[in-house]
């Protein structure tokens, strides 16, 4: 990043907000962020995950953040005053939803911690990848060791593109953080995305 975040710090905030990951992991996903413009989170829960993106955005960025329950995030905006951060109430499936997150594309950043069910992960990934920036576009999927369906498309993703793909489990068998960058990705990746 080419601006300094003091990471220690900023976990001790992201409690204020319940954040619900594991320190390393969530910060290992962090770390990895160059200042984005436009992020996407899907599923905000109490705001511990937006708020980590308020701050490692660019000055002007804006922050999304979907999900089907009502917001149980409070004073978000005051985090950054100059990052604009917006909450879409609704399922990340559903088409006025991806049609109201669309408006504000292309994204930087899309983080897949939603729901978990089925195929969830695997459809959020084939509706916002084509809305990603492409030359340096991360996209984050929480669970990769723990949920089944998280599991199966992180798989796909890393046997189409494995130079692409970092990832971090430090509870064995259990959540963990993937990381897939569109910018090393094969070109593959978007041909067989809407076959995953």
């Amino acid at each position: 990043m080419s601006t300094k975040i003091d990471f220690e710090s900023l976990w001790l905030r992201s409690l204020d907000y319940r954040i619900q990951q594991i320190m390393e992991e969530w910060l290992f996903f962090l770390s990895f962020l160059e200042e984005p413009k436009t992020s996407l989170e899907i599923g905000a829960k109490y705001g511990g995950t937006a708020f980590g993106l308020i701050k490692v955005s660019q000055e002007g960025g804006h922050v999304i953040s979907i999900d089907p329950l009502p917001p149980r995030v409070k004073d978000l905006e005051n985090e950054r005053p100059s990052i604009k951060y917006s909450f879409l109430q609704g399922g990340s499936q559903e088409s006025y939803i991806i049609q109201k997150a669309v408006e504000y594309a292309p994204f930087d950043v899309l983080f897949i911690d939603g729901e978990h069910h089925d195929d969830s992960p695997t459809q959020d990934f084939k509706n916002f990848l084509p809305h990603m920036n492409r030359k340096t576009g991360i996209i984050g999927f929480h669970d990769i060791k723990g949920k089944k369906s998280v599991v199966e498309i992180w798989s796909k993703i890393k046997s189409i593109s494995p130079g692409a793909t970092k990832e971090l489990v430090t509870t064995p068998g259990k959540n963990g953080i993937g990381i897939f960058f569109l910018g090393k990705a094969r070109e593959e990746i978007y041909l067989k995305s809407y076959s995953i």
